[in-house]
């Protein structure tokens, strides 16, 4: 298995990941729950207010890459039922989970099912509505 290092999640995302690792309601890969239990156990929990705009939050829009293949971007979704072809990449995907909590910039070796490796080049966060929507307390929103 490939050594993944830890991640930025906020407090939402790993109660999330937490829910996937705790459900009996459906079945991953040994390589996709070896992924997410490592994700969990290691995460570093960053308070909303203080999480990096170049952190791949859940609903993040991303640019990346896998291999060689030419760049891309799909918003990261909770699960396969908010999947829109072509437009979002949902975290119980391996892809999508190893993109969860990792920074613009990165190059994540990701281990397949079949044993090889596949690099996922995290090239830009695009749009992070953690940050994007959050107001100061005195700034008027109309």
């Amino acid at each position: 298995m490939s050594q993944i290092s830890r991640s930025l999640l906020t407090p939402r995302d790993l109660n999330l990941l937490e829910s996937i690792l705790g459900s009996s309601d459906v079945r991953h890969s040994e390589t996709y729950e070896r992924l997410l239990a490592n994700k969990v156990s290691t995460a570093i929990v960053i308070p909303l207010a203080d999480i990096d705009p170049r952190v791949v939050t859940l609903n993040s829009r991303v640019s990346f890459a896998v291999g060689t293949s030419r760049p891309d971007w799909r918003i990261l979704v909770s699960d396969d039922s908010l999947s829109v072809p072509g437009l979002t990449l949902s975290i119980m995907t391996l892809r999508g989970l190893a993109m969860l909590g990792r920074f613009a910039g990165e190059q994540i070796p990701v281990e397949q099912p079949d044993g090889r490796l596949e690099v996922i080049s995290i090239n830009d966060v695009l749009f992070q509505p953690d940050i994007s929507w959050t107001y100061p307390v005195d700034t008027p929103i109309a």
